[in-house]
């Protein structure tokens, strides 16, 4: 074999490896895109590229307009764009569905909540708390939205109540350290009332 015919070869060997790494890209790739929209939603949501993630659940709702789940978390990246009217409009359209499993109903009253604290309206936002945490209370972000909201309206009754149900959910087995993270938001209250020139509040608290 001369020395040009060996340069040649090494040449098509390496032109051939190029071509083969090519194919096995794009067939990752195909292979990669043909997940449905939602599961590559998740992945997206998972790696925090939001920006994906807003492309394919606009995907998979057009695609399967039953699939709950992908218009609550659509409507979420709606809201945190700033476009709570969308996430509203979103969330409010799941809440007529009654089909629902008990659940995603207490999910979507909560985003309602959510978003209609960020249209400012307090008190329908306190509703829709107030409905997610009588359908399920367990569902995250379900009390502390209704204790955001209740000390957003200056309810300290109300947010204590919704506190003490807190402490419960998350110090069991704590019963003292309970007590004193409640003792703690108490003091907290009476400081905030003392502060708008409220002693008589204040000592009503005690």
């Amino acid at each position: 074999m001369t020395f040009t015919s060996f340069v040649l070869l090494l040449a098509g060997l390496a032109l051939t490896g190029l071509i083969v790494n090519r194919l096995l890209l794009q067939s990752r790739r195909e292979r990669k895109d043909a997940r449905p929209p939602y599961i590559v939603a998740l992945g997206a949501l998972a790696d925090g590229d939001e920006e994906s993630a807003f492309r394919e659940l606009k995907n998979a709702v057009r695609l399967d307009s039953s699939n709950a789940d992908a218009y609550l978390r659509l409507g979420e990246l709606f809201l945190g764009r700033g476009d709570a009217t969308r996430a509203h409009h979103l969330h409010r359209e799941l809440a007529t569905r009654s089909s629902l499993p008990r659940e995603i109903r207490a999910r979507v009253h909560r985003a309602l909540a959510r978003d209609l604290l960020a249209l400012g309206k307090i008190d329908r936002a306190a509703q829709a708390a107030e409905e997610s945490a009588r359908l399920d209370e367990t569902v995250p972000g379900s009390l502390e939205t209704l204790l955001e909201i209740r000390e957003r309206l200056g309810d300290l009754e109300g947010a204590f109540k919704v506190k003490k149900e807190l402490v419960k959910r998350t110090r069991t087995g704590k019963p003292e350290t309970g007590a004193a993270e409640l003792a703690t938001y108490r003091a907290q209250q009476g400081w905030t009332l003392l502060d708008r020139g409220d002693a008589k509040g204040a000592e009503r608290l005690v």
